[in-house]
């Protein structure tokens, strides 16, 4: 099922007063303990409109994924047909995009539904299709319903990322009453369209942003990460594509008043990290750190960033010496803050030697 189009009430609800009239209320970069629950209203707000579309999401697919329910005649048995839902956006995304996979009703045998999904990648050229290798790659289950396929590394970019799903009629569930089956519909093929491979990576010691585009440097911008105490999250975070055209900053701290504009800014963290622009930190960008937490940026680099991000897009900062958690992490993000090793036992195919860590799918037979 391709991603919903369900999130357009709650995306006009919540949106219209984080983004009204391009700005938003938070608290400024210069900042001190009190001033900070303003900055994390703005964050919740962006983290709690993401909560709402996966729920939504979570919602419809367990509304719609029942497809039909009959008794057999020999054994009595309750036979109920069920369809997964896949949470696939209809336009491209970033490298780090993860896909989240839903059913309507608890699966016993995850094992069976990853080794009944095979993933494969092509990219469209002038001569056709062309395959791509891929990451090795892995379900993840967050509960008895939900699954998210992460890689171990990023996508490549400018890739269609297949979803081969063969479930029909296999038994999912069965708890001797009622057998739950894959419906016509679990068997078909989704497609993530991955956009180019855009990665900004953050080093603390130089100060500085560097964005590779497909593989090369494209550009290297000056930055001011947290200062002591306030030290930026280091970790992989991604874009969630939520954006301020202009972020309004104010604060009253030790008797200095402000109230500036900040523009061209990204939340990256649900405690208030933003990458944006600094104007009165221009003195120290690409020198020294000084924030309290967000990656301050010149203003004309901040604008050529916030033009060029989509969803998906990865942030990586290192160097910091303070780790990025999950509960900090806005949707898909979450993902990342898990190691591989540690995203692999997530899995149902876990230790069982039926999948190799370049095997760059879940196994399976590809459909027609």
């Amino acid at each position: 099922m391709k991603q919903l189009a369900l999130m357009t009430a709650v995306t006009s609800s919540l949106l219209l007063g984080v983004l009204a009239a391009g700005s938003a209320t938070a608290a400024p970069d210069v900042s001190d303990e009190r001033l900070r629950p303003k900055l994390e209203e703005t964050a919740q707000q962006v983290e709690q409109f993401l909560t709402d579309q996966d729920e939504e999401f979570d919602r419809l697919a367990d509304a719609n994924g029942i497809e039909s329910s009959d008794v057999s005649a020999q054994s009595g048995v309750k036979v109920v047909k069920v369809n997964p839902s896949l949470d696939i956006p209809r336009g491209k995304r970033g490298v780090a995009q993860t896909v989240r996979m839903r059913f309507p009703v608890p699966i016993n045998d995850k094992a069976t539904v990853e080794k009944s999904i095979a993933v494969t990648g092509d990219r469209t050229t002038k001569e056709g299709a062309q395959a791509v290798a891929l990451p090795a790659g892995r379900w993840g289950w967050l509960d008895d319903q939900t699954a998210v396929y992460r890689t171990r590394n990023f996508w490549p970019g400018d890739t269609n990322v297949r979803f081969w799903i063969n479930l029909t009629d296999v038994v999912l569930s069965d708890d001797g009453d009622t057998r739950y089956v894959g419906g016509s519909q679990a068997t078909r093929i989704e497609t993530l369209r991955i956009a180019r491979s855009f990665v900004m990576l953050i080093k603390d010691r130089k100060h500085h942003m560097f964005v590779y585009q497909n593989g090369k440097l494209r550009k290297k911008f000056g930055v001011s990460l947290g200062k002591r105490k306030w030290e930026t999250r280091s970790g992989i975070k991604v874009l969630t594509g939520i954006k301020y055209r202009n972020l309004r900053m104010t604060g009253n701290v030790r008797g200095d008043n402000w109230d500036v504009m900040s523009p061209y800014s990204q939340p990256i963290t649900t405690d208030g990290e933003f990458i944006h622009s600094a104007p009165w930190a221009r003195y120290r960008i690409g020198k020294a750190n000084g924030s309290h937490g967000c990656t301050n940026m010149n203003i004309e680099d901040a604008r050529w960033l916030y033009h060029r991000t989509l969803e998906g897009d990865p942030v990586v900062t290192k160097g910091t010496g303070r780790p990025m958690k999950s509960s900090l992490a806005y949707g898909q993000g979450k993902h990342w803050t898990n190691s591989w090793q540690d995203w692999k036992k997530k899995s149902a195919l876990t230790g069982n030697g039926k999948r190799d860590d370049d095997d760059p799918g879940s196994g399976g037979k590809q459909g027609k």
